[in-house]
């Protein structure tokens, strides 16, 4: 809670809501936080300020990414405008700008252009098709072209297939989904996408007493159908996951054979329409090194039916390194023909 009193007396201000004590701010054009060396632009923000605000207030600093203060000064504040400004930082790397008298913080970006040739090994998950901001068109198109200028040219979205097809055979490409993906078809940037629901249509019926319902597609041969359909009008889905972190509660705890069998739908599907979108199985939350965990999966023939195995780690490269070591061990007692199969962290 922030309390505000005034002096000599017991009149006080107290709220929760931090915007109801300081300034709302936000940035017009967020690709002018990540620039090149040579661009002396001012870093502008967008807020309202009291006319009678002290020097004190206006003052910032930049914080390296060790938090070692870099640089600092007094703002600029444009009344007419409603812009505050500072001058960049010299020198490249990551800084983090900060008014702290008037709890603004932000991040940015100085570094020299990207290769001309892209490097394909990084790539970014965000979600732009749903939930938070940003939403409309100017600010997607945005950061995606934050994402090209800086050398990433793959982006992980969502799909949420219950709204994509309502009905079986009815497809809605509009709204938001379809909004990031024509941008980021414009803009020559990959897609690779995720899901993690069935529609109604395609959910077994749920038995008498039961307390559990499996969340994949009871009919197989058309989830395929319908993924075909999907990636086929967004030409810019080069990669599907199929069903993101079966092994946690997306996927209910249920055995490999159940994401297995419709990886293997959607794949032979895909292989018989001539659809050039890669499959990407696994999407494991954890690999849980040690255990037969993935054994299983490559004995249930996953590996035959996916271009890659996505799996999801927050470790550094210290624990990463024996990970993907003992992976490649498991394949390798299995026999499979699929040994060294690419793997994607796609969460991370």
């Amino acid at each position: 809670e922030i309390s505000a009193c005034l002096v000599g007396s017991e009149m006080c201000i107290r709220d929760r809501n931090l915007r109801n004590i300081y300034p709302a701010w936000k940035i017009d054009d967020p690709t002018t936080l990540f620039r090149r060396p040579e661009d002396r632009r001012p870093i502008e923000i967008q807020t309202r300020l009291s006319k009678n605000i002290s020097e004190q207030k206006l003052h910032y600093s930049y914080r390296s990414y060790s938090g070692e203060e870099v640089a600092a000064g007094i703002g600029k504040y444009d009344f007419a405008r409603g812009i505050l400004s500072a001058p960049p930082p010299f020198g490249s790397g990551f800084f983090e700008l900060v008014w702290p008298e008037l709890k603004i913080h932000l991040g940015m970006v100085v570094d020299n252009p990207p290769p001309a040739t892209p490097d394909e090994y990084f790539g970014m998950d965000s979600s732009l098709s749903w939930g938070a901001p940003p939403s409309n068109e100017k600010d997607i198109r945005n950061y995606i072209r934050i994402l090209k200028q800086n050398g990433i040219h793959w982006n992980r979205d969502r799909i949420n297939w219950p709204l994509i097809e309502p009905k079986q055979g009815t497809f809605n490409f509009g709204g938001r989904f379809g909004l990031y993906r024509r941008i980021a078809s414009e803009e020559g940037i990959k897609a690779l996408d995720t899901f993690h629901a069935t529609p109604a249509w395609n959910l077994e019926p749920v038995p008498e007493g039961a307390t559990l319902r499996s969340p994949y597609p009871a009919d197989l041969f058309a989830a395929g159908a319908s993924w075909n359909a999907i990636v086929k009008h967004w030409s810019v889905l080069k990669a599907l996951e199929i069903w993101n972190e079966p092994d946690i509660g997306f996927g209910k705890n249920l055995p490999a054979e159940y994401v297995t069998s419709l990886t293997k739908a959607i794949s032979r599907t895909f292989a018989e329409n001539g659809t050039r979108t890669l499959i990407v199985g696994g999407v494991f939350a954890s690999t849980r090194p040690g255990t037969n965990f993935y054994r299983t999966y490559i004995d249930n023939g996953l590996l035959d039916d996916s271009d890659i195995i996505s799996f999801h780690s927050y470790a550094d490269v210290s624990y990463m390194e024996p990970l993907v070591q003992a992976l490649r061990q498991d394949e390798l007692k299995s026999g499979s023909r699929r040994l060294g199969i690419p793997y994607w962290i796609t969460e991370s």
